[in-house]
């Protein structure tokens, strides 16, 4: 971090704890939801990335934008 934006130690903090429990998140959602993650040899990024991609083809309506059939 070159320069914090959040000058006062509690919102530093507040971020860091924020980054913490995201990244823990993320880690169980892996290895408790998805099915034989290690053995299927799977990137993290890659999935994060095809998830980031599918919530954004979604309309407000739960329909896809464009056609996945």
């Amino acid at each position: 971090m070159n320069h914090c934006f959040i000058h006062q130690k509690n919102g530093l903090e507040a971020t860091l704890m924020f980054m913490i429990i995201s990244f823990n998140l993320i880690q169980l959602f892996f290895f408790r939801r998805m099915n034989h993650f290690r053995s299927r040899k799977l990137l993290q990024v890659e999935v994060l990335e095809r998830i980031a991609k599918e919530m954004v083809s979604y309309d407000a309506r739960g329909e896809y934008l464009i056609d996945t059939g």
